[in-house]
């Protein structure tokens, strides 16, 4: 599912040497086709979770939003923070 699978990517981002490779083997393209289908608050709360991880570092920062990452999580809180707390703190966090 669209949770497992961005949880997965969230957690391969946490580390420092992973993330530019993460952004450019596409993941914020992969990150907005699961935000699309998401069909439930945990998923949208990986999704925006994984571009919070991958925030952090100027270089990566940079790259996400070149890559659409600031779209991305726009587009997430405006469907699913009003209906989810959690989603809205892992929104805060990116």
């Amino acid at each position: 599912t669209c949770r497992v699978a961005a949880g997965a990517l969230a957690n391969v981002a946490m580390a420092e040497p992973n993330q530019a490779q993460i952004l450019q083997g596409g993941a914020v393209e992969l990150l907005a086709m699961f935000a699309r289908d998401c069909v439930d608050p945990s998923s949208a709360r990986m999704v925006a979770g994984c571009v919070a991880n991958l925030c952090g570092h100027e270089r990566t920062e940079r790259s996400l939003h070149e890559c659409g990452g600031l779209a991305l999580v726009l587009r997430v809180a405006e469907r699913w923070v009003p209906k989810s707390k959690e989603v809205g703190t892992q929104v805060a966090r990116a």
